[in-house]
């Protein structure tokens, strides 16, 4: 055989062999991306490399960024060691962004890690969805669990979110499990749980943060915005909660901003929940701005687009705090709902935060503020926001079955009617669907393998904050639409569990608790649900998470057995050691004395509570100094101690409640006195001493009430103002007269029976204060002034009230010889006879008075002479300053001749 005859037959088979080779080398191609009807099906990591590569032009084939694209499997990025995959962003910047629809199905990705910026800043699963070409991008039932830490980026913004860096598209049935950082000297950060910004045409609904969001600057020149779900919000989101563990933090920048569902808003934020913690920590120097922490919103402003920023039906149960130092403390607010409302119009409509987690519901600012105080009983029955469970379930093949309960937010009433009109659906050939109730969605497996979804929806109806028992918003409900995995195999039983946690468990006293776990082996086993059992309850008991909590001295053991087959458990031994009771606190419901007074037939609760609180002698006696004047109905378990509940028999007696430890080594301080009234007298009636009154604002009037019967048992009445701006009432009945209008006082009777009501009312006019006079002058009118006083002569006198505004300017005019000049009522005066006379002027209010003097005479030489004098004031007229110049003249022209 020829040397070229041989070569020839090794050409094929080497050929095929570096052809296979190089099919091994390129895994991510080795199975192309394939399309169902114009959607790219995603079911390994590769395909999701492979799209991604394309999408971006790294890569292969250019996939345009309007493509549609459904994963039908949760993926992996991590290689075979378990490293994490350098995740480059989907789509681009402002001018290539992600226009398609892409379905996650309930399912999740993870393995992967985003360190990098992308386009003008962005930074996530996606750089950027938005529109373009008349088409909207829109991401819905996709969980993500890569983290996103970016610590260095060009430019002057970083925009970070777990699902997209910039969203001015659709997010919709999202979830979150990684982390978000931005740590970064730029000038603004922006670090969402789910997106960084929500831009004005962008909607973000029913998506689930369960991630550390963190923002942090340089500690100068940056501005820090972190929030569970949003960086910076425009546009809107609704029906989203935060259920971090770690707070929501901003740092270290020349401003802060956190806010539980998003840091800055000035777009709508409604039906939302945030239940883990807010923070900023500052510090503070000369440049520094205020910082501005919120349980929902850190702080609203007004909309490029002349919007208003708008929060409603949200609640914050996560703590708010806001830490400055430095050089100079400038303003730092924070609210249990909103932090500061810059703009100064934002509207806050049905939203609640749990006591303790912050001092307000809006820190400041001039928005209205519609925001309600729970406590943790009125939280616990909250509800402002739904969702579905979001473990994805895998059930065994012909007949497997699981529930996907829906959970409310942030409450979990047991009696809850905010959820109405569940509806489930399911294109799958492998499982059947259907509701039970309006609570969970029942899935059960046919006789296939494989990857199916399960549509739900449900309508919405959130609590009324303003009534106290939170009783549901009326219709129209906001209906909500989830789709979860789930996953029929092939049933894998188990073989063995395995105690994780330890196996030698030490609680302190009573109360004490310590968080076990345990596994199924294989990790992949169909059921892996583990059932927990204690052997001596009473000891220490385990509940079906997996928590034991200790109740007395002594050991038990606990059990963790596999569902699946309870005969296949693991064990760990848990022993309570004794504390001994120092001392025990009595006392009684509205009471600060330890003394109670109550009618026959009504009941009371007394609670003895320990110190220490983990005492483990726990069993107690109570001790009534009289058992027929109050008997002991129950004693219950609280979480202190023990709640005794009491009712009263005799009338008219007095009688003592104490408690002691079953071994009377400790008995309780202070000793309970109970006094059992006689029966009451019924207020049947009322009467005020006014039915009317007239006041003028700022007089004060007292009204008193008289009750009926005059032996009513209790005299206490209740005063209320129907309109405290124009007048109030005290307790003692004193009313206050402010504005002008009108009121009505009403005195209500306490002691009036239950269910009646007792009152009387007195119909109050509050009239404007009057100007009062101070001093008034008489003056001729130019017109009347005449050359000699002679009798059968008129003159106009004009009396000038002052002040010219006095509100009651009316006169009255007087001669003191009317033979000698009369006057009328509007100041004319009639000469009658030679002689003096006096006019006077007097005013209604105040009854001020001027003067003036008329002197009648036919003598040609004295002409004219009215003199003026005012009493308040005194002023001499004209005339009377002429007399006094001619009485020399007078005297001289009679002096007798010589």
């Amino acid at each position: 055989m020829s040397l070229l005859r041989f070569t020839n037959k090794l050409v094929l088979p080497l050929t095929l062999f570096l052809l296979t080779l190089f099919i091994l080398a390129s895994p991510q191609y080795a199975c192309a991306l394939t399309q169902e009807g114009g959607v790219y099906q995603i079911a390994t990591s590769a395909d999701l490399i492979e799209f991604n590569e394309r999408i971006n032009g790294i890569k292969g084939e250019p996939i345009p960024l309007s493509a549609d694209a459904l994963l039908t499997a949760d993926i992996d990025l991590a290689d075979a060691n378990g490293k994490l995959m350098d995740w480059t962003p989907i789509s681009g910047d402002y001018d290539t962004p992600y226009t398609g629809t892409f379905d996650g199905a309930g399912h999740s990705v993870k393995g992967y890690e985003i360190t990098k910026t992308v386009g003008d800043g962005h930074a996530g699963f996606f750089c950027y969805i938005g529109e373009k070409d008349g088409k909207k991008g829109v991401v819905r039932g996709l969980t993500v669990e890569g983290g996103v830490n970016i610590t260095s980026a060009t430019g002057t913004t970083v925009n970070a979110g777990a699902v997209a860096g910039l969203n001015d598209g659709t997010i919709e049935d999202c979830r979150s499990a990684a982390a978000v950082i931005v740590s970064t000297d730029l000038y603004f950060n922006h670090a969402g749980g789910i997106a960084g910004q929500n831009t004005l045409s962008g909607t973000i609904t029913s998506c689930l943060n369960d991630g550390p969001v963190a923002a942090k600057g340089d500690g100068q020149s940056s501005s820090n915005y972190a929030g569970g779900i949003v960086g910076i919000n425009g546009g809107t989101i609704y029906n989203c909660a935060s259920r971090a563990t770690a707070p929501t933090s901003a740092s270290d920048g020349e401003q802060n901003f956190a806010g539980g569902i998003a840091a800055q808003s000035s777009g709508k934020v409604y039906n939302c929940a945030n239940l883990g913690g807010v923070s900023i920590s500052a510090i503070e120097t000369n440049d520094n701005q205020p910082n501005y922490a919120g349980g929902i919103v850190g702080n609203t402003s007004g909309s490029s687009g002349g919007g208003t920023p708008e929060i409603g039906s949200c609640a914050n149960r996560g703590r708010v705090t806001l830490a400055v130092s430095g050089e100079v403390q400038l303003d730092a607010f924070r609210g249990g709902v909103l932090g500061k409302d810059t703009g100064g119009n934002a509207t806050i409509e049905n939203c609640a935060w749990l006591e303790g987690t912050a001092e307000h519901g809006v820190g400041s600012g001039t928005g209205t503020d519609n925001t309600k105080k729970l406590d943790e009983n009125a939280m616990k029955n909250a509800v402002t926001t739904l969702t579905a469970q979001t473990d994805k379930r895998r059930i065994p093949v012909n007949g497997g079955s699981t529930t996907i309960p829906l959970i409310t937010l942030p409450g979990t009433p047991a009696d809850s009617q905010n959820v109405r009109r569940l509806r489930a659906s399911t294109s799958s050939d492998i499982i059947t669907v259907g509701t039970i109730g309006d609570s969970q969605v029942k899935v059960t497996a046919k006789d296939k393998t494989g990857d199916a979804a399960v549509a739900l929806s449900a309508d919405l109806y959130a609590s009324d904050f303003e009534h106290p028992k939170n009783i549901i918003l009326p219709p129209p409900p906001l209906t909500c639409s989830f789709t979860r995995a789930i996953e029929v195999v092939e049933p894998i039983h188990v073989t063995g569990v395995e105690m994780t946690s330890s196996k030698d468990v030490t609680l302190k006293g009573f109360g004490d608790t310590a968080q076990l776990s345990a596994h199924v082996i294989p990790d992949e086993a169909t059921n892996t649900k583990i059932v927990w059992s204690s052997s001596a309850p009473g000891i220490a008991e385990v509940d079906e998470n997996g928590k034991v909590t200790s109740k007395s001295p002594g050991t038990a053991t606990i059990w963790a057995a596999a569902s699946e087959n309870q005969s296949i458990s693991d064990d760990c031994r848990v022993t309570v050691s004794e504390e001994k009771t120092l001392s025990i606190l009595l006392n009684i419901e509205d009471s600060k004395d330890g003394k109670k007074s109550l009618y026959a037939g009504e009941q009371f609760t007394a609670s003895a509570l320990f110190l220490p609180a983990n005492a483990t002698n726990r069993k107690l006696d109570w001790l009534i100094g009289d058992s027929s004047v109050i008997s002991l109905d129950r004693v219950e378990e609280i979480e202190k101690g023990e709640a005794a509940t009491f009712t009263a028999l005799k009338a008219g007696e007095t009688t003592t409640v104490n408690v002691k430890t079953e071994d009377g080594s400790v008995e309780g301080r202070p000793t309970l006195e109970i006094t059992v009234l006689k029966p009451a007298v019924w207020v049947t009636g009322i009467e005020l001493s006014k039915g009317a009154a007239q006041l003028e604002t700022g007089e004060h009037e007292k009204l008193t009430a008289t009750l009926f019967p005059a032996d009513a048992s209790d005299k206490r009445v209740e005063w209320k103002s129907s309109d405290e701006n124009v007048a109030s009432v005290g307790e003692n009945g004193e009313v206050v007269a402010h504005n002008p209008g009108q009121a009505v006082v009403t005195a209500k009777a306490i002691g009036a029976e239950e269910g009646t009501t007792v009152a009387a009312g007195c119909f109050v006019t509050v009239t404007a204060s009057p100007i009062r006079v101070q001093s008034v002058k008489i003056s001729l009118e130019p017109g009347d002034k005449a050359v000699k006083i002679k009798p059968d002569k008129t003159y106009q006198l004009t009396a000038t009230v002052l002040p010219r505004d006095a509100t009651n300017k009316g006169v009255s005019w007087k001669s003191s010889d009317e033979k000698i000049a009369t006057v009328d009522a509007d100041g004319k005066v009639t000469t009658v006879s030679i002689g003096n006379a006096t006019i006077t002027v007097t005013t209604d209010d105040g009854g001020k008075e001027a003067s003036t003097s008329v002197m009648v005479s036919p003598d040609p030489v004295l002409g004219d002479m009215i003199g003026t004098v005012v009493h308040n004031g005194c002023s001499a007229g004209v005339g009377a300053m002429a007399l006094f110049a001619l009485i020399p003249l007078l005297l001289k022209k009679r002096r007798p001749a010589k």
